[in-house]
């Protein structure tokens, strides 16, 4: 059985990004973005980063934290939202971070 990576309760919305968002080519960077260190996809000086839910069509900003920062047929709501976006904040190595949320890559 696969180790859990995320938590359960943001399994639907860490299975919607897979099925939505291509796997990103690159890994994500370590960037200092006011309150710590967190994984970011992009390069800051060439526009905002972003983190897995702000590749989303639906997502308004690279790092969305609220409800309405989605269109608003959003499934998910504001609690599922901020509980992926605190969980991939703690997240520290970017190929298990990005592993967590599309699955190992197939070599």
């Amino acid at each position: 059985m696969k180790p859990k990576t995320y938590p359960d309760t943001v399994a639907g919305l860490t299975q919607y990004i897979r099925n939505t968002v291509q796997r990103p080519k690159v890994l994500p960077e370590a960037m200092y973005l006011g309150e710590g260190i967190c994984l970011r996809f992009g390069r800051p000086l060439f526009g905002e980063p972003f983190c897995p839910m702000g590749l989303l069509k639906e997502a308004k900003c690279g790092t969305p934290y609220y409800s309405y920062e989605f269109r608003d047929d959003f499934q998910f709501g504001l609690k599922t939202i901020k509980k992926f976006a605190d969980w991939w904040d703690d997240q520290k190595d970017p190929q298990k971070a990005v592993d967590a949320v599309w699955g190992k890559e197939k070599k």
